[in-house]
């Protein structure tokens, strides 16, 4: 990922994004607030398609970022970050976020 304005991103979403939509699996709608994100009756099949053990610390990661931030605005996912992530708050804008896990 890279240090962008407000946090981590990565422009390979755009195209994610857009093979997902395009798939009938996500709809993005534009709000007051920002971009809203919703999966589609197709999407959330798609989604019990892979409840599969191999999925499952994804599934997991997925379920963890859902309690945070659902229904919040990405400030908030942005004030999180800038809270507890100073390693990537320092970083210039465009440098790559080195993962360690």
């Amino acid at each position: 990922m890279i240090r962008y304005k407000y946090g981590p991103w990565d422009t390979k979403y755009y195209d994610v994004f857009a093979t997902l939509v395009a798939r009938g699996l996500l709809n993005i709608y534009p709000s007051e607030k920002g971009d809203v994100f919703e999966l589609t009756e197709r999407g959330e099949y798609a989604v019990q398609e892979l409840e599969l053990p191999e999925f499952d610390d994804i599934i997991q990661r997925c379920i963890v970022v859902a309690k945070l931030f659902k229904n919040k605005p990405g400030s908030a996912l942005k004030k999180y970050i800038y809270d507890n992530y100073p390693e990537i708050v320092a970083l210039q804008v465009g440098e790559e976020i080195e993962v360690h896990e």
